[in-house]
């Protein structure tokens, strides 16, 4: 009797030592991928200074719908120089308000930021473009869609007010937002 008692005894023991393990071995496979989403983020605030050439294809009126090309270098003070390229394409059929009559609002959009150690590509949520004789403003709100190199996993959303001359196609302006890396 005694020896059936100690066997149960080590049973329920060893029952919990099990249970144990297999609780610790649960855990640690349910925390991994919570520990991975909790990755620390590094926010990077983004005032970039840009200047490039843009371009349009076809007649500004001809169409309701064109499309500006352009490219260019800017300087970030935490990210160093970059070039950069868009594609953008705008309606005249939506012109904002307070703007010239061939005035337009962007209707979609890609651009590129090649920095020395990865690049970002980025998708134009909004955007208008203003044109008040010789010059153009505009002003478009990006997100970021992916990035290669040190910013493969980087997000965030960016902001880019430009300043052109028509003649010439010479455009200035400033990229400001918010840049989140993954460490």
């Amino acid at each position: 009797m005694k020896n059936n008692f100690n066997n149960a005894l080590g049973w329920i023991a060893l029952k919990r030592v099990f249970y144990l393990v297999s609780m610790i071995a649960m855990f640690s496979l349910v925390s991994l991928p919570v520990s991975q989403v909790m990755a620390k983020q590094e926010h990077i605030s983004i005032e970039a200074e840009i200047s490039g050439v843009f371009g349009v294809t076809g007649v500004i009126g001809e169409s309701v719908l064109f499309i500006v090309e352009e490219s260019g270098g800017g300087t970030e003070p935490t990210l160093g120089s970059f070039n950069y390229s868009t594609f953008l394409m705008h309606n005249l059929a939506h012109a904002p308000p307070d703007c010239g009559p061939l005035s337009s609002t962007g209707i979609g959009g890609s651009a590129s930021l090649v920095f020395a150690n990865g690049s970002l590509r980025l998708k134009r949520t909004s955007g208008v473009a203003c044109i008040t004789g010789p010059t153009i403003r505009v002003e478009e709100h990006w997100v970021i869609a992916s990035g290669t190199g040190e910013y493969i996993d980087a997000s965030g959303s960016l902001s880019r007010v430009l300043d052109g001359f028509l003649p010439t196609g010479a455009a200035d302006g400033k990229i400001t937002g918010t840049l989140r890396l993954s460490e």
